[in-house]
């Protein structure tokens, strides 16, 4: 019987739903079915906004730029690149209604999909842009993904990002040479690396402005933090590469890039090559990855359905008095579980209402010191006479960008902390479970930057009008000679005296407007700064209140289930045990059934080739 046909086999489904009566094994055995029909290794490709993460899946996968890579930042859309299925190349987009709709796979129509200037917010509902590329590591089943970036200031983004990535078969960590991996972006990879396991890779992108010896030094150094969060999570940092082992791959992406548009065999340091030679010896090994993680969920599957099942025969073969005490027995170490569940519950709901104030506390020195910052950062640019809106805007952009990692790393920081303690308290409880599983993942910081900008419009409208100023000297200089009787000479003295009046008037009418300008733009920071601070604060606090909302909610269905199971698992036990000989040695011979056909189900997995 085939791998997929096993885990959609309708007598497993029946012992399965005899122990877990909830449906989660069955839904677990359908969706692993589901994964074995896709036939697909989904690798998304995972960085900061400007880490070069599609500019280097233009270089792999296409001989011209086709994912859009100019936009400020795309939307909540990710962009699969497929092997091709027809023999020309063709792009599809997903709406989240189901319709599909071909266009043209190029830069220009792509941006209209994925672009937040043409699709802000993803108000077009586009679930997916589908590519399709003749890149021969893609022929075998490898779905490479460019997801907006990590860090983005939308909400949309984060969720589509993480979503992604929680679902994918293996994930690519794009990493930067300047700046290094920083503190957030280490949360990030420890977080997103539990999850994928083994299956994750890094590559940093070396720009064309860095040097070699910039270059090795990151290198280096970014190499030893992922040594670093590896130890922690007992991973492996160095992969397969056959010949030999490799860590962080450093490519040049602008450079490939360039070289394939160019049609000319990349000649430049830090190439493809190991770049090329994960993905090739991926796409030969992750079938077999693929089937045997899903031989694996089966046998855990099967092996917890033995466990109860054995209880049960062992409750059926006793004699009644020693089968009811031991009945009793696992009744009052449910009572005890269910109790502790509580309390942790009690213990953990103090901790996470202290992380609330302690972040609460948090916000405010950061709105205190950062404000302060902000404000003089932006008064020190007008003064300097930068007074057009967009370059404000800019400036403005990066400044809170900087301003908000900072408040980040500090709440994950306590977020973690607790998020820690709180693993311990549960998994000395369960061993395994859904809801420690959920614990595991890291506090989830889904805070939204507020987004404030300088009023362009009267910007770009003050930088238009001063380029006629520039020849207000002349002009009056023109008119005074022209209409001056007296001889060259004169005329000659007149102009110059003119020029340098008009010129010098020209200046104070110049200084005049800039001055008010600065004077406008100086007024505006201290609302604007005091805008942002406030709404990412109020984001991040917002954030902490819904988390603790969620944890509340998460718990009391699990303390029902947990109540729920352990008094079902009670009353079948103790039904057991009331049975007649005749009625236990029938129920005995149908669990001897179910054992065989567990076992049987074993055998036939660890033989299918898929």
């Amino acid at each position: 019987m085939a791998l997929k046909d096993i885990f959609r086999d309708k007598t497993l489904h029946e012992i399965l739903n005899s122990v877990n009566a909830d449906g989660s094994s069955v839904q677990a055995c359908l969706d692993m079915a589901a994964v074995l029909d896709n036939r697909h290794f989904i690798l998304p490709v995972l960085g900061v906004q400007g880490s070069g993460k599609s500019t280097l899946l233009n270089a792999l996968c296409f001989e011209q730029p086709t994912l859009p890579i100019d936009a400020d930042e795309t939307t909540s859309v990710p962009v699969e690149i497929r092997g091709r299925s027809t023999g020309t190349s063709a792009a599809y987009i997903v709406f989240n209604d189901g319709n599909v709709r071909e266009i043209s796979p190029v830069q220009e129509e792509l941006d209209k999909y994925a672009s937040q200037s043409f699709n802000p917010g993803n108000r077009l509902g586009v679930k997916a842009i589908v590519l399709e590329s003749d890149a021969p590591f893609l022929a075998d089943g490898i779905v490479l993904v460019d997801l907006p970036g990590v860090g983005s200031l939308t909400p949309a983004n984060q969720k589509t990002t993480l979503e992604y990535i929680r679902n994918a078969s293996g994930l690519i960590c794009m990493i930067r040479t300047n700046p290094t991996v920083t503190t957030s972006e280490a949360r990030d990879i420890t977080t997103h690396w539990k999850v994928k396991g083994d299956n994750t890779y890094f590559i940093q992108n070396v720009w064309a402005d860095e040097g070699k010896k910039e270059a090795e030094e990151a290198l280096a150094y970014n190499q030893s933090r992922i040594d670093e969060i590896a130890g922690k999570l007992n991973m492996t940092s160095r992969f397969d590469g056959g010949a030999a082992e490799f860590g962080i791959i450093p490519v040049n992406a602008y450079r490939f890039l360039k070289c394939r548009c160019e049609g000319k065999p990349y000649d430049g340091g830090y190439g493809p090559e190991k770049a090329l030679e994960l993905l090739d010896g991926l796409s030969r090994r992750w079938p077999r990855q693929m089937i045997d993680n899903a031989k694996g969920s089966l046998f855990r599957l099967i092996r917890q359905a033995d466990d109860v099942i054995m209880e049960r025969r062992r409750i059926l073969t006793e004699d009644r008095d020693k089968a009811e005490d031991e009945i009793e027995s696992v009744r009052e170490a449910d009572r005890k579980a269910v109790a502790r569940f509580r309390e942790l519950y009690d213990e953990i709901n103090r901790m996470l209402y202290g992380l609330k104030s302690e972040i609460s506390g948090v916000c405010e020195s950061w709105k205190a010191e950062e404000g302060e910052n902000l404000r003089n950062r932006m008064r020190e640019l007008a003064y300097k006479g930068i007074t057009d809106g967009a370059r404000l805007n800019s400036a403005f952009s990066d400044y809170t960008k900087e301003a908000y990692d900072i408040l980040k790393d500090q709440a994950e920081e306590a977020a973690d902390r607790m998020t820690e303690e709180a693993k311990a308290k549960f998994n000395d409880l369960f061993k395994e479970g859904a809801f420690s599983d959920r614990l595991s993942d890291k506090f989830s910081l889904d805070c939204a930057a507020g987004g404030q900008s300088f009023q362009g419009e009267e910007g770009t409208r003050f930088r238009n009008f001063m380029s006629p100023l520039g020849g207000v000297g002349m002009g009056i200089a023109a008119t005074v000679l022209l209409s001056n009787p007296v001889g060259l000479a004169v005329a000659g003295v007149a102009g110059a005296v003119a020029a340098l009046l008009g010129s010098f008037f020209g200046g104070m009418v110049k200084k005049t407007l800039e001055d008010t300008q600065i004077e406008k733009i100086v007024k505006q920071v201290p609302e604007l700064v005091d805008g942002f601070l406030s709404a990412t604060a109020d984001s991040l606090n917002g954030s902490i209140a819904e988390f603790i909302k969620r944890f509340g909610a998460d718990f009391q269905v699990e303390y029902n289930r947990l109540k729920e199971d352990n008094a079902a698992r009670y009353e079948t036990n103790l039904s057991q045990s009331k049975k007649t000989a005749e009625e236990k040695a029938e129920a005995v011979k149908e669990i001897d059934a179910a054992l065989l056909a567990l076992s049987r189900f074993k055998a036939e997995a660890e033989a299918s080739p898929f």
